[in-house]
């Protein structure tokens, strides 16, 4: 009996710990994050990316812009109304039935057909997202957040005991699009943004830069990256582009003291408040054509050195749809790991990711990879041998928290759309 009445006491006492462990917004504080998902930015998402229809997107989501609504069904009836008013020729079948829609929606869908289909899709992305959310939180170690969804398109994430929104916003944020990269070598590149420069000269195009950490300025000296750049050109046999050189004010090029190239996939580095208007020059229609076609341009993550910050911008190859060779939906596992070189975050592909993955680093040997998450390269390794065991990992200066949070990020599964930042809240405990 007296065993008994021990046993139900250290019952009674695991329980009452476990209790007490369990923490509440309201008695230990914490963290409110508000993020939304936007009901044209879903729309979007889900529709063709063919420039005609999306222009009537476009027009039509600029209709209703201000237009109040509930939630997402008074969202797109109100987007259908918008279009049969300006494109009453126009059927919602032939902007929505995307890929993505296929199974839903076909060429004769009415309107109402798949503005219902649009619906059920916006019910799956909800719910899918939120479901994210938490396995993200559960695996850095948050597991008594809370998430309810309000007004629609907001969701509520409360997070207690924690009170550090820099680190927990990223996990938030970050769709989680991974992308596995072939580059251009920057000796091979190079001559695309010497025909850049010779069209900027030419129209007489005057840089307005605003970081003198990376771009030498006239007040300091442009001799030697002009110098460095005209013993380049006179080397490839061509003649000097013009009286200046525009473009490499404001990107340095990555060339060396002897006015070589330097080999790798960065062709240049932009100091972090002239990044602006490097996106700008190269998202003019008549500068993209004067680049390869199946080249794209990604920067890095930041890079500070000696008290400076600045960005790599990367050169990769598109493939035929536009995105990476190999992407996130080959990855079974991403684990953080601590290394002799530092923190990093190893990956582990599927068979076809494997198959894949032996293919590209066999093509890529003694060139780099780029590895990028949402657009942003995180690393790009240069290769020497081909890899047979569909391994592979993410390096750089990550601390623990960043490895463990980036882990979480690739395991928990790309989100079907991204999402914004409405509010921060940091509730203090009662005392």
């Amino acid at each position: 009996m007296k065993s008994k009445a021990i046993l139900l006491s250290l019952i009674f006492s695991i329980f009452f710990l476990r209790c007490n462990r369990s923490q509440s917004l309201e008695k230990d504080g914490g963290i409110r994050i508000i993020l939304k998902i936007d009901y044209s930015v879903f729309c979007q998402s889900v529709g063709f990316t063919e420039k005609e229809q999306q222009l009537v997107q476009i027009k039509v989501l600029g209709e209703i812009k201000n237009m109040p609504v509930k939630d997402f069904a008074g969202f797109i009836n109100a987007y259908q109304k918008a279009e049969e008013k300006l494109f009453p020729e126009t059927s919602l079948a032939s902007i929505f039935g995307s890929l993505l829609m296929l199974n839903k929606i076909n060429y004769n869908s009415t309107n109402e057909e798949v503005t219902q289909a649009l619906k059920e899709e916006w019910d799956t992305t909800l719910l899918s997202t939120t479901k994210i959310i938490k396995k993200r939180l559960d695996q850095i170690d948050a597991e008594n957040a809370t998430i309810k969804t309000e007004n629609g398109n907001n969701i509520i994430v409360e997070i207690p005991g924690i009170k550090n929104p820099k680190r927990i916003q990223p996990v938030l944020l970050t769709v989680g699009k991974l992308g596995f990269w072939n580059t251009y070598d920057n000796t091979d590149f190079f001559s695309f943004l010497i025909r850049v420069n010779d069209y900027l000269v030419k129209i007489k195009y005057i840089p307005k830069a605003h970081d003198n950490s990376i771009s030498e300025r006239p007040k300091n000296d442009t001799t030697h990256l002009n110098a460095a750049i005209a013993s380049l050109l006179k080397a490839q046999n061509k003649q000097n582009a013009g009286s200046g050189f525009p473009l490499f004010f404001i990107l340095k090029p990555l060339i060396s003291d002897d006015g070589t190239l330097i080999p790798g996939s960065v062709i240049g580095n932009v100091g972090s408040k002239d990044t602006a208007e490097v996106k700008r020059i190269f998202q003019n229609d008549t500068i993209s054509r004067l680049l390869p076609r199946d080249s794209k341009l990604l920067w890095s993550l930041p890079v500070q050195k000696n008290e400076m910050t600045y960005f790599e911008l990367v050169a990769v190859k598109v493939d035929r749809t536009g995105g990476p060779y190999l992407d996130g939906s080959a990855i079974t596992k991403a684990e953080p790991q601590q290394t002799k070189n530092g923190n990093e975050v190893s990956l582990q592909m599927d068979s076809e990711g494997t198959r894949i993955w032996r293919q590209m680093t066999l093509y890529n040997i003694d060139r780099q990879i780029a590895i990028s998450i949402d657009n942003v390269v995180y690393d790009h390794p240069l290769f020497h041998n081909r890899i047979e065991n569909g391994k592979s990992s993410i390096t750089g200066n990550f601390t623990g928290d960043e490895v463990k949070d980036l882990a979480s990020i690739l395991n928990s599964g790309m989100y079907p759309v991204k999402l914004d930042l409405v509010k921060t809240e940091i509730i203090e405990a009662k005392k």
